[in-house]
């Protein structure tokens, strides 16, 4: 399983032991070497674990982060007065970049046509710390269910906004590789083409393994919808529907459903559609559920 999260770090700390002694660097600058200024405060998060002087790091506004910062440089009422320093030298290809480019190219292999499966499994990760537990929660179509399994496993990169697919895909498939059951196809607590760049958590997990993919997200990445009834509301992206919001049960809140790999945006529809009892479809609920028990087991 390739490690994201190490390469992140170990670009992230070539940037900060370039910052010379006297001068500051603004975190902006640093995840533009990284290759996105949406890790900003991934960055800011992992700084203490840093080995380097992170201390040498400040905000936009020249605010410190740290007080270690006082040692080396006149800070007044919580600013930085001291040079910027942005000469860094690439350690990589900026990882983030990097990743970037490769979703751009695997969003050519995305396949929308509909593909027969008898079952799905629903999946969810919870964490504590840097340790992950993935739960996968397998139904017939019927709505039966059949299995539970829980994957204890660790994660290295952090969060970053639009970056989930790199935190959470690798887990997801250490946890269907490792599987005593066949996997037919899963049901993601993310999104499929509904991404700012078409191609989301249950995207990526689909192209990888190979199977049919939904993604049923909590939160709306990108967007807009238009309601043509109470309950299912049609998300439109660059003119074109990608997704739907559907409420469930008596939920006011929706969730947004779009295919991910190998299933039409109809059938990612109608397959959710068809298990929601509640706010969160049945599959990715109950293996939200599985994942937290692994957690507070722990």
């Amino acid at each position: 399983m390739e490690d994201y999260g190490l390469e992140f770090r170990k670009e992230l700390e070539s940037a900060i032991c370039q910052i010379p002694e006297g001068t500051v660097a603004r975190l902006t600058d640093i995840a533009d070497v990284l290759g996105d200024r949406r890790a900003v405060r991934a960055i800011a998060r992992m700084l203490p674990s840093i080995d380097g002087p992170f201390w040498r790091v400040v905000r936009e506004d020249m605010s410190i982060l740290d007080s270690r910062a006082l040692r080396e440089i006149t800070v007044i009422d919580g600013k930085a007065k001291a040079p910027i320093f942005n000469d860094f030298m690439a350690s990589g290809t900026g990882i983030l970049k990097k990743l970037r480019k490769e979703q751009e190219n695997m969003r050519s292999s995305i396949d929308l046509n509909d593909y027969e499966f008898d079952r799905i499994v629903g999946v969810d990760v919870a964490y504590s710390g840097n340790n992950a537990f993935v739960a996968l929660s397998c139904f017939e179509i019927s709505g039966l269910r059949l299995w539970d399994e829980i994957l204890e496993t660790t994660v290295s990169l952090p969060y970053i906004p639009t970056y989930l697919s790199y935190r959470e895909g690798p887990l997801i498939l250490e946890a269907i590789s490792g599987s005593s059951h066949k996997i037919e196809a899963l049901m993601v607590d993310g999104n499929g083409i509904l991404h700012p760049e078409h191609l989301g958590l249950a995207s990526y997990v689909g192209i990888k393994a190979g199977i049919p993919t939904i993604g049923v997200a909590k939160n709306l990445l990108c967007g807009e919808f238009r309601w043509p009834d109470v309950k299912k509301g049609e998300i439109i992206l660059n003119d074109k529907v990608v997704g739907y919001a559907l409420l469930g049960g008596k939920a006011k809140n929706p969730v947004y459903v779009s295919p991910g790999n190998m299933i039409s945006l109809e059938k990612a529809r109608e397959i959710t559609e068809s298990f929601m009892g509640h706010r969160i479809p049945e599959p990715t609920r109950r293996a939200h559920q599985m994942a937290k028990k692994g957690l507070m087991r722990r």
